[in-house]
């Protein structure tokens, strides 16, 4: 219905990013980062804004280390975002823990 598809990608952290910094990789003129997310539901409530906002004709998400990484491609233009994964599960852990609060 919606035809998506999914491709597995298995690369170690490494791997992936050498590939990042390599000359052949494409290259996104626009690069957004989330360091501070609140929850997975933000992450999501983003991508799905930048998608109907660039009006997105593909779109690709990775999992790299502590990263997620959504790449939107828009009339062939990239468009990537960048979130920090760690920075969720440690405020979800501050907000059970209020001693944990002050420490992030």
């Amino acid at each position: 219905m919606l035809e998506c598809t999914v491709v597995a990608c298995l690369v170690s952290d490494g791997t992936m990013h050498r590939w990042l910094q390599s000359e052949g990789a494409s290259r996104s003129d626009e690069v957004h980062l989330f360091d501070r997310i609140a929850q997975e539901t933000e992450m999501a409530h983003i991508t799905a804004n930048y998608v109907a906002r660039l009006y997105a004709d593909e779109v690709r998400m990775a999992k790299c280390g502590r990263n997620g990484w959504v790449r939107i491609l828009s009339k062939g233009r990239p468009v990537d975002i960048v979130f920090d994964l760690d920075c969720s599960r440690r405020q979800s852990e501050a907000e059970q823990c209020p001693a944990l609060s002050t420490a992030v």
